[in-house]
């Protein structure tokens, strides 16, 4: 069994892009990401020939997406530190998992559809085709702050993969200019602590209603992190030229008559049943609005998931996002039970992460390199770190650390030119991780 995992602190190496090779757009939008992201080649994962681009039974996204991305990546030897996947478009979005029940009924809460990214975020439990997945205290990383969550305490662990889509592109989703100018937006939006308002809207619908409890202690949180919150009554942000994210609960919106802005980075999030249907004629406004208009995350669920707050991002999922966790982390700290819920987006966006630049002194003469290879990694500011870890090639690499010092020994390497990355994890609040990413020229045997 391949295992699935999520730590906290994601940086380019720990994320794997998968494509359809047989979609123009897919590869596009994959390409453009990894550009970005400057996304290791180990970790781009091409799949071909599949059955269905919007929508896929629960057997043939094991077999044609979730089986053979593992299995690429452990034959790459990269599945020990990628935690997460993200999907570029072109790759169905919704998985019918009434195999995996094998005639029993759902439950109550329970619709037999789910999202690409639940799967993939529960892929201990799908691979072991345990319909346990479709709890709504399945996620015991949520940090949930409603009184009416209570996981049970004695239930093991399961590893988890975060996941993203990059963008929808079929049906009611977003152009693909549109997405590629999303994922632009959110990696020019790192570290600039956008300076806008994050709005909470309230008014007497029952998808306003879910959530409400969470606004004002959210709003206080979001204080003590510096980013000004807001709750107001409507449906939708009016008349703000600072919308810096936004919890809304209403059927349909047009936000182009708003006369609102949203600024890079944010998330825009909507609580409606069909909020990630993207068939033609569905009804409903889609989650992709939001990102044609300049959020840089959404999400919706991909069938009727009714009224139920674990299913949806609580409202703390914005003051997660203050304190300088990633998008995805963001999401995945908000929703005890996201098998339904699909989330779109750039993984990596982290608006609030405070900027800290890290620098590599290094032993490096010019000439190419045999034997053992020094650096320092030092940060600025000053920042603690709880480790390091060293990439040859988008792969993880054995070094020895005496303090700040680090050796790599380049004797197992092929000689010619090699990506070094060094990705320092901070220890002081979100557990943020910084890169820096240098060449070097390893000399051939004499």
């Amino acid at each position: 069994m391949l295992a699935c995992r999520a730590n906290a602190g994601i940086a380019a190496e720990n994320v794997a892009v998968v494509v359809n090779g047989d979609s123009a757009d897919s590869v596009t939008v994959a390409a453009e990401y990894a550009k970005l992201r400057d996304i290791p080649t180990s970790n781009i994962v091409t799949l071909h020939n599949l059955s269905a681009t919007e929508e896929m039974d629960v057997d043939h996204f094991r077999d044609e997406i979730l089986k053979p991305v593992l299995e690429s990546l452990r034959t790459r030897g990269v599945i020990s530190h990628v935690t997460c996947i993200t999907y570029s478009v072109a790759i169905p979005y919704a998985i019918n998992v009434g195999a995996d029940m094998q005639g029993r009924k759902f439950p109550k809460f329970a619709t037999p559809v789910a999202s690409i990214n639940g799967l993939t975020y529960l892929c201990d439990l799908v691979l072991k085709k345990d319909p346990n997945y479709l709890r709504l205290d399945t996620n015991l990383n949520a940090q949930i702050s409603d009184p009416s969550y209570s996981p049970d305490p004695k239930r093991p662990h399961p590893h988890y993969l975060y996941s993203t889509v990059l963008g929808v592109t079929a049906g009611r989703g977003n152009t693909l200019e549109e997405v590629l100018r999303s994922i632009r937006r959110s990696a020019a939006a790192d570290f600039t602590a956008p300076k806008g308002v994050i709005y909470f809207e309230r008014n007497g619908d029952v998808r306003s209603r879910t959530r409400e409890w969470g606004f004002e202690s959210a709003v206080q949180e979001l204080d003590r992190h510096g980013v000004q919150g807001v709750v107001e009554q409507g449906a939708l942000p009016t008349g703000h030229p600072d919308v810096a994210g936004t919890m809304m609960g209403t059927q349909d919106f047009k936000w182009a008559t708003s006369s609102s802005s949203i600024l890079p980075g944010a998330i825009c999030e909507n609580l409606t049943s069909y909020g990630a249907i993207f068939r033609p004629g569905v009804g409903q406004t889609p989650c992709t609005d939001f990102i044609r208009f300049g959020a840089s995350g959404t999400s919706g669920t991909v069938t009727e998931p009714y009224a139920i707050q674990q299913k949806f991002p609580t409202p703390f999922i914005q003051v997660q996002y203050a304190k300088g966790f990633t998008l995805v982390e963001s999401f995945y700290q908000s929703v005890s039970g996201p098998y339904q819920l699909l989330i779109i987006g750039d993984p990596l966006c982290r608006p609030w992460a405070k900027m800290v630049k890290l620098e590599v002194r290094k032993t490096i003469t010019g000439q190419p390199i045999r034997g053992n290879l020094q650096f320092s990694p030092t940060t600025s500011p000053p920042t603690p770190i709880s480790k390091y870890e060293v990439f040859v090639d988008g792969i993880l690499y054995p070094v020895v650390a005496l303090g700040t010092k680090l050796t790599l020994n380049t004797a197992r390497l092929e000689p010619g030119a090699h990506l070094i990355s060094v990705i320092a994890t901070a220890s002081n609040g979100p557990e943020s991780s910084y890169r820096v990413a240098f060449r070097i020229q390893v000399a051939g045997s004499r």
